[in-house]
Order: C-alpha cells, then sequence, then structure tokens
C-alpha cells in the first residue's frame, strides 16, 4: 500500500511518500514548496512518483547496511575486549 501526506512545516509544504509491503514500512521526505493544489499533486507524482519510490525502498536498503555496520563494529569491539582480558 502506497500512501501520500502533505503538510506544512515552517514555511514549506512537505510531502512523505510510505510503502508498506511485507510488513515494512519504507518512506522518502520531499519538499514542496508553497502549497500545492490536487492537480499540482497529481501532475508531481507522474513526473517524480517512481524516483519517489525508488528512494522510498533505497532509504530501507541504507537502514538496513548502517544496522549491519554497527551490529559488526559492536562485535569487533566484543573481540578486541576479549583479547585484551585473555592478554592480562
Amino acid at each position: 500500500m502506497v500512501t501520500l501526506s502533505v503538510y506544512l512545516d515552517g514555511p514549506f509544504w512537505v510531502g512523505v511518500l510510505e510503502v508498506a509491503e511485507g510488513g515494512r514500512l519504507r518512506a522518502t521526505r520531499f519538499t514542496l514548496g508553497s502549497e500545492p493544489t490536487d492537480p499540482e499533486l497529481h501532475a508531481f507524482l507522474m513526473r517524480h512518483g517512481v524516483s519517489l519510490l525508488e528512494q522510498a525502498h533505497a532509504a530501507q536498503g541504507r537502514r538496513e547496511r548502517r544496522r549491519e555496520l554497527a551490529e559488526h563494529k559492536r562485535e569487533v569491539a566484543r573481540r578486541k575486549r576479549l583479547e585484551r582480558r585473555r592478554d592480562r
């Protein structure tokens, strides 16, 4: 399921495109500028919808890579602590 939310954030109108599939939620945020009309939103999505969906999917991949990297760093740190204890 894909949803689009448009809201005012400070001086700008912002859109958030959310994609929910396979138990995962992916999203991308974009700035629209002035308050868009429905026809303007439709035209915007027709021009940029595919790239926004790709950005949402890529964001999930980046999040997973960051999580894996953090887990790897924790494991390396844990192993170093164990090695230091053995060396004492």
